[in-house]
């Protein structure tokens, strides 16, 4: 029961398994463990951020944040007008990733994502399973 999470329409479902492909591809890695892990968790575990791997990392942020806003095509959503797995399946990534001055730094040159971001972040299921670094 409830709103289907897979586009009906061909076009919107490859956009949809496209977006999962990047943010497993490339997503993942590079927002939560070599930034956010390295800028937010290693200073809470006693140890130093490593600069080097956050600077590493920056670039490959880039490239997905571009890619994805890419797939966006304008629309509110990673895979169309509607709430999909995509959908989903990033937000856990970008609440850590946003947690970083890097993270948030990035997502404002991408008005497109920032957007999603905000339509994300805002809906009950977000608020409801909150992460304790929040």
């Amino acid at each position: 029961p409830g709103p289907r999470l897979q586009p009906e329409d061909p076009r919107h479902r490859a956009r949809m398994n496209q977006a999962i492909s990047v943010l497993d591809a490339y997503g993942y890695r590079t927002l939560v463990w070599d930034i956010f892990v390295e800028r937010v968790r290693a200073p809470m575990q006693g140890r130093q951020s490593d600069e080097a791997r956050i600077a590493a990392a920056l670039p490959q942020a880039v490239t997905c944040l571009t890619a994805l806003e890419a797939l966006m095509n304008g629309q509110k959503w990673l895979a169309g007008d509607r709430l999909t797995l995509a959908d989903l399946h990033a937000a856990p990534m970008f609440v850590y990733f946003t947690m970083t001055p890097e993270g948030r730094t990035l997502m404002a040159r991408h008005r497109t994502l920032l957007g999603w971001w905000e339509a994300i972040s805002g809906r009950p299921s977000m608020a409801q399973t909150r992460s304790p670094f929040e």
